[in-house]
Parts: C-alpha cells; structure tokens; sequence
C-alpha cells in the first residue's frame, strides 16, 4: 500500500488518485470498523455502505465516490438517504458477540454528560432549558443501547450520492446503541457557516416530510413499533447532538458568547415545545 500511497494526492492522511484504472481514496480503517463491513455484508443494506475495495493491515483502499456529498441536492435524495438511514437497524446484531472491537453504548456516559452539562451551564449562565434534562433522563431510562449499529456521524457530509444511489461512508466511529441515533444527528446537524438554531444542511421546511419518511420506512419494517417512543428516542438523540459543541464551549469556560454556541443553546432550548 505504500508504494501505491506515493502516487496519490494527500488531503489530511486521505490519499486521493487512480490506481489500475480506477479513482480510489486510500485512508485509515478502524478495528470497529473492519468488523462492521464483515458483518454487514450480507445484509439488504450493504449496497448503502461504502465498503473497501481492499484492506491492507491498518488502510482501506475504497472506490472512489463521484457526485459528492447531499449538501445542496434536491428534496428526493435527502428522502433517500433518510431511508438509508432507516435501514441500519435491519442489519443483525446476532454475531456481535463475535465482534468485541465494535463498541456498546454506555448509559453512565450519557447521564455524565448530561449532569456535567446541566451542572456547568448552571455555573456559566448557560440558560439550558432544565425540562430537557429531566426528559433526557426519563427516555434514557427507556433506551435499548443494544438495539441497533448506529453510524453516529451522520452528517451530511458523510452521505454520498451519485447515479441516483445514496451511500454512507467513514464508519469510523461505529457503535452498537439505539436505532434513532443516526437520524436524530442527521435531522438536527446545524450549518456550520453562519450558524443558527433553525439553519441546517438543508432547507428547514423540509424537515417534517424527512421525518415522516423515517417514520414510515421503520413501519414498513416493524408495523408493531411503537411510534411515540420512536418520536421520543429521536428527539432524545437531537438534544443530545446539541450537547456536544454546548458540553465542548462550557468546559473550556471560552467561546460563550460565539454564534455557534449561541445556536447549540437555542436549538436545545426549542426542543422543549
């Protein structure tokens, strides 16, 4: 893989060019994240997962991806990847006893970081809605953090489209938790350019219909779901994206005035209605 590296451009430890003929990408693959392409293989929604085309020890050699990420693209993709996204919980957890590098999500970080939150935003003047904590706390009680794979950087940047087909790449971060954790990321991730609580990566008055199309494709895949609880889970999961950058800015103690936490803490706030 080296001596192929030294013929390929170099974007931040991502190795761009053509090798036999086809434009690749060369880059890191996590241990997580070669257990998750085995076990998905087999699965309906492997053809939604950018897999390598070769793994080398610690690098991945993927196929090139043409026509880029969703930003700007219109309503029926962002449908699409919706129910690409939908379609990770389909893929069977039942060998992942078999797969020890492929991480479990741990309730104890959750209520860390939501009582560290709630303790600095407290100290820092914050002004953090305290009914969202208490919600947090009750669904967090009612999550299953062993249900689903969950990508847990979905992103819009992180979802391809091209020929009409959406797929989701850079696995890295891939965990066993909740199924509603990947769209409730995907629906809530603010623009970073000029933030503000309602601007995301794409037009806000879109949002219902991209929900409504989540909703329907579990349906489709479990008529028995509970539908609230999936409603709750997912807001649950945008509060918790909100969390970050607030939990990042507050410990730091710097930034609080910067538009970027300001829109964090507006939009976690908005979630209470």
């Amino acid at each position: 893989m080296e001596k192929l590296k030294t013929k390929l451009k170099t974007y931040n430890n991502v190795y761009v060019g053509n090798i036999n003929g086809q434009k690749v990408i060369v880059k890191n693959i996590t241990p997580a994240e070669k257990e998750f392409f085995a076990v998905s293989t087999d699965s309906v929604s492997s053809k939604y997962i950018s897999t390598p085309l070769k793994i080398t020890g610690s690098e991945a050699q993927y196929l090139f991806i043409e026509g880029g990420d969703i930003v700007g693209k219109d309503k029926n993709t962002w449908l699409k990847a919706v129910r690409v996204i939908a379609s990770i919980c389909t893929i069977d957890l039942q060998s992942k006893q078999k797969h020890q590098s492929i991480p479990n999500d741990d309730v104890q970080k959750y209520l860390e970081k939501i009582n560290n939150v709630e303790l600095l935003a407290n100290q820092h003047g914050g002004h953090l809605n305290a009914e969202n904590f208490v919600f947090m706390r009750k669904i967090l009680d009612k999550l299953d953090l062993s249900e689903s794979f969950s990508h847990d950087d979905t992103i819009a940047l992180n979802i391809l489209s091209s020929n009409n087909e959406v797929k989701i790449i850079d696995w890295e971060h891939v965990k066993i938790s909740f199924a509603e954790n990947d769209i409730g990321r995907f629906l809530s991730d603010l623009y970073w350019e000029n933030p503000k609580s309602d601007k995301y990566y794409y037009p806000s008055e879109w949002h219902d219909d991209l929900l409504g199309e989540y909703l329907n494709e579990r349906l489709k895949m479990n008529p028995n779901l509970d539908s609230k609880q999936v409603l709750e889970n997912i807001k649950f999961a945008k509060m918790w994206n909100y969390l970050g950058p607030i939990f990042s800015i507050l410990s730091k103690g710097d930034k609080l005035e910067s538009d970027w936490f300001l829109a964090n803490i507006e939009a976690f706030n908005l979630l209470s209605n």
